[in-house]
């Protein structure tokens, strides 16, 4: 696994780390989660998932007040398909 500071993976691992400090929250497993989502979303570019990530940190898809995989996955589907309601 390439963790270049530059790599798309370290890139969406830091991503995550802010997105748990901006909800507060903390990830017991960053490597779990990130092998969970790029399974999940293996068909999708990773700019596209880190974008989606950064968003839904911020709050685009709904106030959130734990970090999981099911939130972080929910975010990713909620930027690409700009369809699924949103809280």
């Amino acid at each position: 696994m390439n963790l270049e500071n530059n790599s798309p993976t370290f890139k969406l691992k830091t991503m995550l780390l802010i997105a748990a400090e901006r909800l507060d929250c903390n990830i017991e497993n960053v490597d779990k989660m990130f092998n969970d989502i790029k399974n999940e979303f293996q068909k999708r570019s990773i700019e596209q998932v880190i974008e989606a990530v950064k968003l839904g940190s911020l709050g685009k898809f709904g106030v959130n007040y734990k970090l999981t995989t099911q939130v972080v996955c929910y975010w990713i589907r909620c930027h690409i398909d700009p369809k699924i309601d949103k809280l």
